[in-house]
């Protein structure tokens, strides 16, 4: 009985250090949540983030005209860029100057 007694310590001690391998990731580190470079014939690029353009899918495929008025009355001065026709699944490019009043 006084052999236990002297093990639970050390299995403890074990189990302590065999999870702390899977410890979570800080979840505030902005850097973590997004790959901020990719690979091209084996050797790493890294990308600078921007966040200048707006992916919009549309139920139904709509003129140019009409997408770019929609989209001027929620974000001003912004442009469809690469406007593909008879596709619902659009890139609309935000002016850089905008913030978040618009």
């Amino acid at each position: 009985m006084k052999k236990l007694i002297y093990l639970v310590p050390v299995f403890l001690v074990l189990a302590y250090f065999s999870f702390t391998g899977w410890s979570v990731e800080n979840r505030n580190d902005k850097g973590s949540a997004i790959t901020n470079y990719y690979y091209y014939k084996g050797q790493p690029f890294n990308l600078i983030l921007k966040s200048n353009m707006l992916f919009v899918q549309t139920k139904k495929v709509l003129s140019e005209s009409t997408l770019k008025s929609l989209v001027n009355g929620v974000i001003a001065n912004s442009n469809v860029s690469k406007y593909q026709p008879n596709d619902t699944k659009q890139f609309i490019s935000i002016p850089e100057n905008t913030d978040e009043t618009g």
